[in-house]
């Protein structure tokens, strides 16, 4: 903006020259019309006098000395610039001067064209004066704007190193926040592997601890069941040779004792034939042999009291057979013979007894 106002100053002090040397010229040229003295105390008073039109020639000074004021044509007085018809003008209005008479009327035309002139060359000169004024103004503003410029200029720079710096700054803690977050995420997802490995290793252990534990009960299992199979084989070896003790007559009194050994020998078979499939032994399984266990023995509780039953009977009949024969053989001799025929049948009843347990 400012390089549309920039001017030179010195051309500007050429033009004040180029007025000075012109306002000489002309009053150069007007000092041998005038008689008189025209500014001052001791001036003519012109009004007195009537005012003659100048003639021609004036016009033609006037015309010269308009262009010497015009600030777009050359003030420096004839120069090779001038045409010879301007040159021939001049030689004529001279010579015009200098055979016209120098009377009033000439001298208050000169005197005026004179006064004329300075007015002119005033204004001109004010026309100078405001135009340097206002490029000067212009040259001042134009620095002004300059300068805000700079400064605007700076200020941004400054803003702008600023933000830079603020935005550089900022970027340097969203890296390091990112950095802590992607620290924290690693640690996180680290203690994540570590409590799954932990739970991991904690299954395992608690599976171990399990399957431990089914062992064992599996152990005890079998355990258990070992001895319960023991003690229905004990069971049955007791109920057997129960039954080998007591007579034909009395083997009726077994029959359901009989039948119900029969059907938990068979049960129990089964339940062994089942473990030994399965490959593997339940609490069921233990809970069943137990049950049989206690029905057998609760058979040999009954076959026990049975056998009770038929010894005290046995006991009481002898008693009642030997008193019987005390008394036969108090009476007579003969009574011993029946006694020795019913021998045989005792024997018989043994055998009996024997096969009817062993079926």
């Amino acid at each position: 903006m400012s390089s549309k106002h920039n001017f030179n100053i010195e051309e500007l002090l050429s033009g004040f020259d180029s007025i000075k040397i012109s306002a000489l010229r002309n009053a150069a040229k007007l000092s041998p019309m005038i008689k008189e003295c025209t500014i001052g105390p001791d001036c003519v008073d012109l009004s007195q006098r009537k005012v003659i039109e100048p003639p021609s020639p004036v016009k033609v000074e006037n015309d010269d000395a308009t262009k010497e004021n015009d600030p777009n044509v050359s003030n420096e007085g004839p120069s090779t610039n001038s045409t010879p018809k301007s040159v021939e003008k001049r030689k004529s209005t001279s010579t015009q001067f200098a055979a016209s008479v120098h009377n009033d009327a000439t001298d208050c035309a000169a005197v005026q064209l004179k006064l004329h002139q300075q007015d002119i060359e005033r204004q001109r000169l004010a026309s100078v004066q405001k135009t340097l004024a206002d490029r000067q103004t212009k040259i001042r503003l134009a620095d002004e704007e300059r300068e805000a410029q700079l400064a605007k200029s700076l200020q941004e720079a400054t803003l702008n190193a600023a933000r830079k710096e603020k935005d550089t700054e900022q970027r340097l803690l969203n890296a390091m926040k990112e950095q802590e977050k992607l620290a924290q995420e690693a640690s996180a997802r680290r203690q994540a592997e570590i409590e799954q490995e932990n739970r991991r290793v904690n299954d395992i252990q608690a599976q171990l601890k399990r399957r431990q534990e089914e062992m064992r009960k599996k152990a005890q299992l079998l355990d258990a069941l070992r001895t319960y199979i023991g003690q229905f084989r004990a069971g049955t070896e007791t109920f057997t040779k129960a039954l080998t003790v007591i007579g034909v007559q009395h083997a009726t009194k077994f029959t359901n004792q009989k039948k119900a050994v029969r059907m938990l020998q068979k049960d129990f078979e089964l339940l062994l034939q089942t473990i030994n499939t399965n490959q593997e032994v339940s609490q069921t399984e233990v809970d069943q042999a137990t049950e049989f266990c206690k029905l057998l023995d609760q058979v040999n509780v009954e076959v026990t009291e049975i056998l009770a039953q038929i010894e005290a009977s046995q006991r009481q009949q002898q008693e009642q057979e030997k008193l019987q024969e005390q008394a036969k053989a108090s009476e007579a001799p003969a009574a011993a013979v029946p006694a020795a025929q019913e021998q045989p049948p005792v024997q018989q009843k043994t055998t009996d007894s024997t096969d009817s347990a062993t079926g």
